[in-house]
């Protein structure tokens, strides 16, 4: 496919290998999206029809495995420290999905790549061991039984290439660098161009209204109207 203009709204270190500019991109551009590293994210639902661990008791009586910093699951900004035997690094309780109660389980990192070669159906049963540990006195077939398991695998994901970005701290120069369109012709939107949120879907909203307001600018003063 062949193209005058464009928004690149794809991870730079997936794109810059496979796409050819002409004219081509600048040295500078490249190195720093050759450098943009991506994460390796598993994002996973268990719904249930009761939120057991929203029971009084099991939260008086939740276990608390391990204390370590890089093992903590945040419950709704609280923090429960988990061993490092068990896969989610992240747990959440949100609002309901489908009309059931759901956890979102985000296994990350070096973790994530440690169970890329499991089934589904084994990281589901080690996320149901996880919930397990956590709420002891609540019984095990209201853990073990969840309506629907959802799974994402980023890691499958050849347009995001892992998510989330593990990128720049942004700061100007590399930000600039990233953002800088090539020939007036083709603007560059991904996340990991945004000053703020690198990485993240707020990142790419806010790379999008740049980019948007940047076209639009274009297009006023190339008919030499304004454009409302």
């Amino acid at each position: 496919m062949k193209c005058k203009c464009c928004v690149l709204a794809t991870n730079p270190a997936l794109a810059y290998d496979t796409i050819r500019f002409v004219p081509d991109l600048p040295p500078e551009k490249k190195k720093l999206g050759s450098n943009v590293l991506s994460g390796h994210v598993i994002k996973v639902y268990l719904c249930y029809e009761l939120p057991f661990w929203n029971d009084n008791a099991a939260l008086r009586k939740r276990r608390v495995v391990n204390a370590d910093n890089d093992t903590t699951v945040n419950d709704n900004g609280r923090k429960i420290a988990v061993s490092e035997m068990f896969p989610a690094k992240n747990i959440f309780y949100c609002k309901k999905i489908g009309g059931h109660h759901s956890i979102v389980a985000l296994i990350t990192g070096k973790t994530s790549i440690s169970v890329l070669g499991t089934t589904e159906g084994e990281r589901k049963e080690l996320l149901l061991k996880q919930l397990r540990s956590m709420y002891p006195d609540v019984k095990r077939n209201m853990i073990d039984r969840p309506v629907a398991y959802l799974e994402k695998n980023w890691c499958e994901d050849t347009l995001s290439g892992g998510c989330y970005t593990n990128g720049y701290r942004p700061y100007i120069g590399v930000q600039l660098a990233l953002q800088t369109p090539l020939d007036g012709r083709v603007f560059f939107a991904s996340s990991e161009t945004s000053d703020e949120f690198c990485g993240y879907m707020e990142g790419a909203l806010r790379a999008g209204d740049r980019v948007s307001d940047m076209i639009l600018k274009s297009l006023k003063y190339s008919s030499g109207k304004i454009l409302k």
